[in-house]
């Protein structure tokens, strides 16, 4: 199932990561009554994962934020090994950094590190030279 832009957008409002609301295994998931996507070891760099079984028609994930689609990205996440750069908005900037800290010991996590660095061709103001490893 192919969604419009606008349509995603809808469903990231709602809370439902962009990057998700634009892939089929999350559509072929809520056909099969599941509240998650068909994706086996698929995940967000909240989980220190990249999407790995994402197939939906985003090419650059770096130009957006992968939460809820926003296209003024102050910061990208990526994870160490990685083949990814994910965008992230004002909104969601600390989205990576306060999630896993929060949930840190019911997770089940790969030996991945998160790492957040400012978007160069925006002002960050706090955020400049901010380069976190999880």
């Amino acid at each position: 199932m192919q969604l419009s832009r606008d349509e995603a957008l809808k469903l990231a409002k709602k809370g439902l990561f962009y990057v998700c609301a634009t892939c089929p295994k999350w559509h072929e998931g809520k056909a099969k009554g599941l509240d998650q996507c068909t994706g086996v070891a698929c995940g967000s760099p909240i989980r220190r994962k990249d999407f790995p079984e994402y197939s939906g028609d985003i090419k650059d994930f770096s130009r957006l934020c992968f939460a809820c689609g926003s296209e003024d990205v102050l910061a990208f996440a990526s994870i160490q090994n990685g083949e990814r750069r994910f965008g992230l908005c004002k909104n969601h900037l600390e989205i990576v950094d306060d999630y896993v800290y929060k949930t840190e010991s019911n997770l089940v996590v790969n030996d991945n590190k998160v790492l957040i660095t400012p978007n160069p061709d925006r002002v960050m103001g706090d955020h400049r030279d901010k380069k976190v490893i999880l």
